[in-house]
């Protein structure tokens, strides 16, 4: 394998592994208000079908309950507290 052949191959790697890596870190990536609107007025109902709510404990989801209890909206904020300190809204 010659000079020319060996950075083309390099290239190609590394071209690989970084759109492996912006796959990766965009599939973990947690999502609550994209997509729901206005950060201040997260829909309700389609927040307890996300990823954000079903994967948090019991005790973060009975924060994010109250959160949204309190003020009849969920905002980010609210969201990042809970997640944050679950028991924020006791």
């Amino acid at each position: 394998m010659n000079k020319k052949q060996s950075m083309k191959a390099f290239l190609v790697l590394g071209t690989i592994v970084a759109v492996a890596m912006i796959g990766i870190t965009s599939s973990n990536a947690r999502v609550y208000a994209g997509g729901y609107g206005n950060d201040d007025d997260i829909s309700w109902k389609k927040f307890k079908n996300s990823n954000t709510y079903e994967d948090a404990n019991k005790k973060t989801q009975k924060c994010f309950e109250r959160a949204h209890d309190r003020g009849d909206n969920l905002a980010g904020y609210e969201v990042e507290k809970c997640e944050d300190k679950p028991g924020s809204y006791d």
